[in-house]
């Protein structure tokens, strides 16, 4: 006969099951291709979704981190950029920087100016976190560019050892003005997993 501590465990480990298997749901599997992932959620109170890309990267930890500290090469690699200009930086651990993204016609072009944090941590693992936010009032809009009011994005750079690297790229955005949900919700999984690739084939020739 069960006794009552056991009944406990039982029941506590279904629960922390449920818990582990709620967890797992709440990021959906859009893409798998060329050992790169891209998973894409719903995001409570609007219907834009918020999207993760997942890959290692055959490179040194710094020689990545410098690479995407260099905003000035953005249009290089990141998703359909146009242009991208620093504004300022303080330390090298804050970038404010201005950028324009291309859109397919009709739609106009969009623009941002973000802030990008950055922070470390080196315990068990050396951890590298660049944290990008939108940041208003630094340069006035521009005629037939339609400023981009919300954005955010957290990119994690988890050392492996001393040639590769996991990077996370966490995020989302709503490109602002008349599109449809459904064309941006599309692009979620292209623009992360062309901006991973790119710079796959530029870090690990």
């Amino acid at each position: 006969m069960p006794t009552k501590i056991s009944i406990i465990v039982v029941l506590c480990s279904f629960i922390l099951s449920s818990v582990n298997t709620l967890a797992q749901k709440e990021w959906k599997l859009v893409k798998d291709k060329n050992e790169i992932k891209i998973f894409t959620r719903s995001i409570e109170g609007t219907k834009l979704k918020a999207y993760k890309g997942e890959a290692m990267i055959s490179v040194n930890i710094e020689q990545l981190y410098n690479f995407l500290i260099n905003v000035g090469n953005y249009h290089e690699w990141a998703y359909e950029c146009k242009e991208s200009t620093l504004i300022s930086k303080v330390d090298d651990i804050e970038y404010i920087y201005y950028s324009i993204y291309k859109m397919p016609w009709p739609f106009y072009d969009r623009d941002i100016v973000t802030k990008m944090d950055i922070s470390s941590r080196n315990g068990e693992e050396y951890i590298i976190i660049l944290e990008t936010k939108l940041i208003e009032g630094i340069r006035e809009e521009k005629k037939n560019l339609v400023r981009i009011p919300e954005y955010y994005q957290k990119t994690t750079l988890i050392k492996q050892d001393n040639i590769s690297v996991k990077m996370i790229i966490e995020g989302y955005l709503d490109p602002g003005g008349k599109i449809p949900i459904w064309i941006i919700n599309m692009f979620l999984a292209d623009g992360p997993y062309e901006s991973i690739i790119n710079i796959k084939e530029i870090l690990e020739q």
